[in-house]
């Protein structure tokens, strides 16, 4: 997009709560003439040559990574612990609800005792466990114990099982969070969660489970749909990824996985995950498109 009234070339745009303070000094430093404005609750980060758009761009994507190393010589090569924290504070700052909801993969990991303390597991399962076994679904909501059909997501049963996990929600979540902000980012997590956690037990009823990996899947299928129709930096998702993630999710329906691993893969969950996550992406893409021709 070009600003026909100025000639100035823009680059994206981010959220105010996204400070692009040092990024902007970063292209001070490389002479890059640039501007920020705001429109519509969105900082809009400008260029004044449009061939420097594309370079632009793809610093400022890994700025955002965290993967933008500054030339020798711009960077003291000392550790500095006050720029560390302040760097920490700052990804805690513009990805709260991912960090926590990590956090609570691994917390989940560790009550369960990695699957080994079931008495501990029948608190947070998908269903209620008394002395008549594995009660239905609709027990759970007779007791109004609502908190079940979301906290299996964060039980996890193998330390491969959640640094995988916790490691693809990171990759995916953050950008979610950081683009469309953190409430967005909740209720897309809350209804991802839910529908994958019913999905596995629709179809394997009476078997514990649990796991992120259908929240991943779900935010995969997201970013997969609303960058196919509006391109965003931040949303765009590593492509390789996505058919690996594809390629594990149909060797995990025929079986192959099955023979790979110990235990059992929740394929209803991913499948769930990945539909519910592309619909919800899909259904965004109408609502920015409207905002768009409405502005």
């Amino acid at each position: 997009m070009v600003n026909d009234s100025n000639q100035w070339c823009l680059v994206t745009s981010l959220p105010l709560a996204c400070d692009l303070a040092d990024f902007k000094y970063y292209l001070d430093s490389k002479a890059i003439t640039h501007r920020v404005s705001e429109s519509n609750g969105q900082q809009l980060l400008w260029v004044a040559e449009r061939e420097q758009r594309e370079q632009v761009l793809n610093w400022l994507t890994d700025w955002l990574d965290g993967h933008l190393i500054l030339p020798t010589g711009e960077k003291p090569q000392r550790v500095d612990i006050h720029e560390v924290l302040i760097k920490g504070l700052r990804i805690v700052h513009l990805f709260p609800l991912t960090l926590l909801m990590i956090a609570l993969g691994v917390l989940g990991a560790l009550v369960v005792n990695f699957g080994n303390d079931y008495m501990t597991y029948r608190w947070f399962g998908f269903q209620i466990l008394d002395s008549r076994g594995l009660l239905p679904l609709s027990e759970t909501l007779k007791q109004f114990q609502l908190w079940r059909l979301l906290t299996p997501v964060f039980l996890h049963f193998s330390v491969l099982h959640v640094v995988f996990n916790c490691l693809m929600l990171w990759e995916t979540g953050r950008r979610i969070e950081l683009v469309k902000g953190s409430g967005y980012f909740m209720v897309v997590f809350i209804i991802i969660g839910v529908c994958s956690n019913i999905a596995q037990y629709w179809m394997t009823p009476n078997i514990p489970f649990g796991g992120l990996s259908g929240i991943c899947y779900g935010f995969i299928g997201y970013l997969a749909i609303y960058q196919r129709h509006i391109i965003h930096p931040v949303l765009a998702i590593n492509k390789t990824l996505v058919i690996f993630l594809l390629v594990w999710l149909i060797a995990g329906v025929v079986g192959v996985i099955d023979y790979m691993i110990e235990g059992s893969v929740a394929n209803s969950a991913h499948v769930a995950g990945l539909l519910s996550g592309s619909i919800l992406g899909y259904i965004e893409v109408i609502r920015d498109r409207r905002t768009l021709n409405h502005s």
